[in-house]
């Protein structure tokens, strides 16, 4: 049984559990070999489909190496018991931070360029990471941002992760095609970013109380931005929450317009300024601008999709909030070789067992 201090592979001593998922536990530990701390993720299901999924996300984090994402170091077995270790971030979530009240102008700024900046580096590498949202900005004692739990995540080149319909990821932040249930895409992200930024500076939620209400309002108008949020913000916020993907700017725009934005002449207190550079190499690809959408007959179109939405709320379930749903469909176990360009022969390695353990 793996509990507090069991020593994984002879490495890895857990110190503390830090979190309970659906499928995973996290716990810190202290990495024997190299003398520093980290954090352990072990699945704690038997379900085949989770233990695809588990795999899943250890390859996504394998492919992005950037300094405002958590960073993957090793993957194994213990036990039966598939783990990876990643990154420790020492501090505290934004939606902990969120909980204290809004943060300055200044402070959502610094954060919302880290953040852009992460999102355009997994976009260039062909990930979507499909549930962006304070849970998931991790705030380190300096302030700087990292994005996690890419548990959702998908690759551009791997198998569709949902079914046909479903909804994946959280309702409060999800984007108006995510609610659908369409395909997704960067724009995707760049939507729940924008969301994201507006909670931050609003300081409350701006989504509906239920699910129903939320896919209703999502689909047929555009968030509501306060009269108090500074209003060189307010062409920015309505820019990422467009609700067609098409006239969203994607994340390396979104980073420039909020450098653009410069310091704010108010104070920055309650989250020390990060670095805004980014210091690790990155591989940038700006996608094509593609034709916007008209915009006649857009309401009818966002009307029809939210009976549609509806329907499915009522008929077949939800599969938000986090959960995959149960006939979700798993990637494949094993990625195309595009998945595994730029990553280390060690960890990809790690990775070929971890995918071996857990294969029925």
């Amino acid at each position: 049984m793996i509990t507090v201090q069991t020593t994984l592979s002879e490495r890895y001593r857990l110190t503390a559990l830090l979190g309970r998922g659906g499928m995973a536990d996290v716990y810190r530990a202290d990495d024997l070999s190299l003398e520093r701390p980290v954090a352990v993720k072990l699945l704690r299901t038997a379900a085949p489909d989770d233990a695809r999924r588990f795999t899943a996300e250890a390859r996504v984090l394998s492919r992005l190496n950037h300094e405002h994402i958590v960073r993957l170091f090793d993957a194994g077995v213990h036990e039966d018991v598939p783990y990876f270790v990643m990154q420790l971030v020492e501090g505290r979530s934004l939606r902990e931070l969120l909980a204290e009240g809004p943060l300055g102008a200044e402070d959502v700024r610094r954060m919302g360029v880290g953040l852009a900046d992460a999102l355009a580096h997994a976009h260039a590498f062909g990930v979507v990471h499909r549930d962006v949202k304070p849970g998931n900005v991790l705030v380190d004692t300096d302030g700087n941002v990292r994005l996690a739990d890419f548990g959702i995540a998908r690759l551009a080149d791997a198998t569709r992760l949902t079914a046909t319909g479903s909804v994946l990821g959280t309702a409060a932040y999800a984007a108006p095609e995510q609610l659908r249930g369409d395909r997704l895409g960067p724009a995707t992200d760049v939507y729940s970013m924008g969301l994201v930024l507006l909670e931050a500076l609003a300081g409350r939620r701006h989504s509906a109380a239920t699910a129903v209400e939320t896919a209703l309002a999502r689909l047929t108008r555009d968030p509501d931005i306060p009269d108090d949020v500074p209003p060189e913000w307010t062409s920015l916020l309505r820019a990422l929450t467009a609700r067609a993907p098409a006239d969203r700017p994607d994340a390396e725009v979104a980073a420039r317009r909020l450098r653009t934005l410069g310091p704010s002449s108010g104070p920055s207190s309650r989250v020390a300024p990060p670095d805004e550079e980014p210091t690790s190499p990155r591989r940038v690809v700006t996608p094509p601008v593609g034709i916007r959408a008209r915009r006649r007959g857009r309401w009818l179109l966002a009307a029809l999709g939210a009976v549609l939405v509806l329907a499915v709320i009522v008929v077949g379930g939800w599969a938000v909030l986090g959960e995959p749903p149960p006939g979700d469909r798993p990637p494949d176990a094993r990625p195309s070789p595009a998945a595994t360009e730029g990553v280390p022969a060690r960890l990809d390695r790690a990775l070929d067992r971890l995918e071996r353990a857990v294969r029925p």
